[in-house]
């Protein structure tokens, strides 16, 4: 009797599980860089600028669906919002977010949570590491002369130097970007597996 009954349970399982049919992958020359599947979280931007993120519930050659999910926090609690299912085609990825790079619903959309994720360096990579100790020694530089009569040529060096670093990291800030463009150096592709 357990026999039969471990049978039927086995056999059960075996009828429900399905297989994965199709994968999506985002590749740079020839490494994959993000894998997905149905059942796996994807975000992405597309050529209008707006944010999407949500589970992918259908995968096809050409296309893909996913059901946008809104987590909000609230002083009581926590709320999940689901939405529609929305399709979108696999030419509809304008640029994927880097790893480690936070995609969450803040002002009414998707967006980029600066704040939040496991961005390695941003401080560097943004440039305001640069900015803030080009702000501070200027402002210490600066707040040394008072009392003292303002000697531009011997302030002079300093301060062109604190300029240059603040130069700098705003020269950084404009060409980080923590996504990645699909086009000439980034790819997607769809592999079948069903077959």
């Amino acid at each position: 009797m357990t026999n039969f009954l471990l049978g039927i349970t086995s056999l059960l399982l075996c009828l429900s599980c399905t297989a994965q049919k199709g994968t999506l992958i985002i590749k740079k020359k020839n490494k994959s860089l993000f894998r997905y599947w149905a059942g796996t979280e994807i975000a992405f931007q597309t050529e209008n600028n707006v944010w999407h993120k949500g589970k992918i519930t259908r995968l096809t050659a050409d296309s893909f669906y996913i059901k946008p999910i809104k987590v909000q926090y609230h002083l009581m609690g926590v709320d999940t919002i689901t939405f529609p299912m929305e399709g979108y085609r696999h030419t509809d990825i304008a640029t994927i977010p880097k790893r480690g790079i936070l995609i969450s619903n803040a002002n009414g959309g998707f967006e980029i949570i600066r704040s939040a994720g496991h961005v390695h360096f941003f401080w560097i990579k943004g440039g305001l590491l640069f900015k803030l100790g080009a702000g501070m020694y200027a402002a210490v530089r600066m707040g040394n002369t008072i009392g003292n009569e303002f000697n531009w040529k011997k302030e002079q060096g300093p301060l062109l130097t604190a300029a240059g670093v603040y130069a700098f990291g705003v020269l950084l800030r404009k060409l980080y970007k923590p996504v990645y463009v699909i086009g000439k150096k980034y790819r997607y592709q769809y592999i079948n597996i069903s077959d």
